[in-house]
């Protein structure tokens, strides 16, 4: 049997460009996203909360993983200098913390208290590229 080869028409349909999905995932998004926050941060030249020297890193008081309402929420992040968040996450130094809540006082800590408990699902790539946007330097 004699294969035939294929007849095209001259259709003149107009060509729609499909919309590229970002190719992105979501880890990767929500790692942009702190860099972004910790970039933005670093701009301000803030200084540590403990002791008083230029602030390198904003520390989050209730960790990213136990609340993901505060992850992004300026009420939770705390500047600190290297060498005091080093004593606080390397060697477990309480007094970091504790000078922290002396300064920001007891209703900063009961509101944060509160807000820890609300859950907002940051796995959406269109929340992730707010923050993104909204700590573009």
């Amino acid at each position: 049997m004699k294969r035939t080869p294929l007849k095209r028409g001259n259709s003149k349909l107009k060509r729609t460009k499909i919309k590229k999905q970002s190719t992105q995932s979501i880890p990767s998004l929500k790692r942009k996203a702190d860099r972004q926050l910790q970039d933005y941060y670093r701009t301000l030249n803030l200084k540590c909360m403990s002791c008083g020297k230029k602030a390198d890193i904003v520390h989050h008081f209730y960790p990213k993983s136990s609340s993901s309402y505060l992850r992004y929420e300026d009420i939770n992040l705390i500047p600190l200098c290297h060498k005091c968040h080093s004593l606080h996450h390397c060697f477990g130094d309480p007094s970091i913390h504790a000078i922290i809540q002396n300064k920001k006082g007891e209703k900063w800590l009961a509101t944060l208290m509160v807000l820890r408990r609300k859950y907002l699902s940051i796995n959406s790539k269109k929340f992730l590229n707010a923050i993104i946007e909204k700590y573009e330097i």
